[in-house]
């Protein structure tokens, strides 16, 4: 019998020339410099006296968060499924994807990919798989995420008139620059699902898989990948993070209940902590987006609820975030030892 073919090498791009690394050290540090600022002013307004937060909504505010985590791992399960045309078992993909997840702290998000490329054998795929199984997710979570962002503030700016320095104006003003922000997050989704990947640059094709006959299970779905027919995200994935960004919305106004803010103010902030997660993501400079995501969230928030309590929540939504991240990732790999344990046992 032949040797199975080898499998295709995981795509990659040239390296940076002198200037970019130049370039990119000098945007990080400029960005560094920039959190540190802001936070040594949050920090110098800050005033506990201002602030009460119950441990009751902190511990409430775990459960949406916790549920987006596990939202998370079905979107992934359901695009490996789009791109394989296999379904791979829930528990693997689930401890590949949360060790990935914890992975992401390292700086520079190096060790996502690294995780997610190293355990391709286990889920029985290449690591081109995993490269452009990435990329797409991080296309469709992202768009999602501002799109889900901006429509929570625009629905809700107009009814914090009183709260926004009592003009109605200024609200308007914020609701309609979301609104523009939220089309133009929602066209851009609309593309990234409807034209074929054969209409983008040859650069951003090469990041992403190839058609991979021995994993696939239908004849029609490699044909229209080989034909470049196929829509960069299938459509079915941004469904799974419109989902996600709803727990975190609740996520963020549970917090924001709990600092004794109003409906109106609660909803608005999980739109913002929506946004100041993305930013967060996108910004390498930091791991996870430690730093960046406070002091969005408590810039974002402060004409809102007031710097004291708009710092309270970039930090308890950390900390929520943090729980929610080891808890379902200690929960998954218990359930995978107990599982193992399990099949190992001698039956007798």
């Amino acid at each position: 019998m032949a040797d199975p073919a080898p499998s295709p090498p995981a795509p990659s791009l040239p390296a940076p020339s002198r200037g970019q690394r130049l370039v990119k050290a000098l945007v990080r540090l400029v960005v560094a410099m920039s959190v540190v600022a802001v936070a040594v002013d949050l920090a110098r307004r800050f005033d506990a006296a201002d602030v009460s937060l119950e441990v009751g909504w902190l511990m409430l505010a775990l459960v949406p968060a916790s549920i987006g985590v596990l939202v998370q791992v079905l979107a992934w399960r359901r695009l490996l499924w789009a791109l394989t045309g296999r379904m791979a078992p829930w528990n693997q993909v689930a401890t590949v994807y949360l060790d990935a997840q914890m992975a992401r702290y390292t700086p520079g998000k190096v060790g996502l990919l690294a995780v997610r490329v190293a355990s391709a054998p286990a889920l029985g795929v290449t690591p081109r798989v995993m490269v452009g199984s990435l990329f797409i997710e991080i296309l469709s979570w992202a768009g999602v995420g501002v799109l889900v962002g901006f429509v929570t503030v625009a629905t809700t700016s107009l009814f914090l008139a009183t709260e926004l320095a009592g003009t109605s104006a200024r609200a308007l003003d914020l609701q309609r620059g979301a609104t523009i922000m939220a089309i133009l997050a929602l066209s851009g989704l609309v593309c990234l699902c409807t034209v074929p990947r054969s209409h983008y640059p040859k650069r951003l094709r090469t990041l992403l898989l190839g058609p991979d006959e021995e994993s696939r299970s239908g004849a029609e779905t490699a044909a229209q990948l080989t034909s470049g027919q196929m829509p960069l995200v299938p459509l079915g994935l941004p469904l799974w993070h419109v989902a996600h960004w709803l727990c975190w919305v609740l996520a963020g106004a549970t917090l924001c209940l709990g600092l004794g803010a109003s409906w109106a103010a609660a909803g608005f902030t999980g739109g913002i902590l929506c946004l100041a997660v993305v930013l967060g993501f996108l910004a390498v400079v930091a791991p996870a987006g430690a730093g960046v995501r406070e002091v969005v969230i408590s810039v974002a928030a402060a004409p809102v609820l007031g710097p004291s309590s708009a710092l309270v929540l970039g930090l308890t939504a950390r900390i929520v975030s943090l729980v929610a991240d080891f808890g379902c990732w200690t929960v998954v790999r218990l359930l995978r030892v107990r599982r193992d344990s399990t099949r190992d046992r001698p039956r007798g």
